[in-house]
């Protein structure tokens, strides 16, 4: 089953589902909390290491008149000579159906970007993910990538661009800070593992979810209590039970950075 069509179809409850990683009596209703900072001066920190590392995805809309789909992250970098070099975008497939090729990107110092995709469906492995590369001249920095898996409890903040169309009053680049409150033992379709109270919008799918290292731990792509469809089916084919589902609802969901590498492998730079 491809997980596009789990999030336009509501589908009856059947199956059976591992355990998830807390108890259903366990669940965070909003409003959502925030991680806990230790200073206004460490929250500056995580924004301009946020800022410097997210990137908006810009397209030929297909039904939209803005031209912004969503967040990406800069992922790698290649020398291509002694002035220009090789970047790696990741975001999320959505984010690139939402529009058409060619695809730019706008980087933190406002400059646009003509990008290529250049991995295949079939080595993403139905995973909600995409890599754009683009070449310029200037120098970009690269996201600092965890060596730790993320971790229930963990403060993180979230990052990107919320569309014009959503609720957000930002019509910028925000971060959205909160906590990790779930890692499911199998994902969601997708490839969604990681369920934290970040408030993340439309538009912001793509971005990093960073720790309090200002270290990337997954790719963000669904936000709670969604409106429409029916995300919530598990990448075996089976579904959440209510309870399940209840509690999975409350939460916005991103991609472990390990399944991104483990599926870019050849283009993970450290």
């Amino acid at each position: 089953m491809s997980w596009r069509r789990g999030m336009v179809a509501v589908f009856a409850l059947t199956g059976s589902v591992l355990p998830l990683a807390t108890p259903v009596s366990s669940v965070q209703k909003p409003p959502f909390s925030t991680v806990n900072l230790r200073s206004g001066q460490e929250q500056i920190q995580l924004e301009q290491a946020a800022r410097l590392i997210t990137v908006r995805i810009l397209s030929i809309p297909k039904q939209k008149r803005d031209r912004s789909l969503g967040s990406g992250v800069l992922f790698y970098k290649d020398h291509k000579n002694h002035f220009t070099s090789t970047y790696g975008v990741i975001t999320n497939n959505h984010v690139l159906q939402a529009g058409e090729a060619p695809y730019f990107i706008q980087t933190p110092d406002g400059k646009t970007h003509r990008a290529n995709s250049v991995v295949r469906k079939k080595q993403l492995r139905g995973n909600d993910l995409a890599l754009l590369e683009f070449v310029a001249d200037s120098e970009y920095k690269i996201t600092t990538k965890s060596n730790q898996p993320a971790a229930i409890g963990d403060g993180v903040i979230a990052a990107g661009f919320p569309l014009k169309n959503s609720q957000s009053k930002y019509r910028g680049f925000v971060i959205k800070p909160g906590n990790i409150e779930l890692v499911l033992d199998k994902a969601l379709e997708g490839g969604y593992r990681i369920g934290s109270t970040n408030d993340v919008e439309k538009g912001m799918s793509g971005g990093p979810l960073l720790n309090r290292a200002g270290e990337l731990v997954a790719i963000n792509g669904l936000h709670a209590n969604p409106i429409w469809g029916d995300p919530y089916v598990f990448e075996d084919g089976s579904y959440p039970t209510d309870a399940q589902r209840e509690q999975i609802s409350q939460y916005s969901w991103g991609i472990p950075l390990e399944t991104v590498k483990q599926l870019l492998f050849a283009k993970s730079k450290p």
